[in-house]
């Protein structure tokens, strides 16, 4: 909890223009930020481009991650992420 209210505070401008393009609450982003990645402190080790191709290919949640993977090949198609260092873990 003490992690997430340093965060809101120190991001809150950013926080404040993320929350009004997504129209989630900034304590709903820092929390998620929190519980995904540790705020930045674990962001795996895996090709994301290869987990999500796979998931998207086989288990439970293909449809699900079919969409993630098309979202990042869109975002690398127009330039807006590189591929070179994306990495998460083995679940995307």
């Amino acid at each position: 909890v003490t992690d997430g209210q340093a965060m809101l505070a120190t991001h809150r401008d950013l926080l404040t223009r993320l929350s009004e393009q997504t129209g989630v609450d900034p304590a709903t982003i820092v929390a998620v930020w929190g519980v995904e990645s540790d705020y930045g402190r674990v962001t795996g080790k895996r090709p994301l481009l290869v987990s999500l191709a796979t998931l998207s290919c086989e288990g439970r949640r293909q449809p699900f991650f079919r969409g993630e993977f098309l979202a990042l090949l869109s975002l690398l198609q127009r330039g807006d992420l590189s591929p070179d260092g994306l990495t998460g873990s083995w679940a995307g």
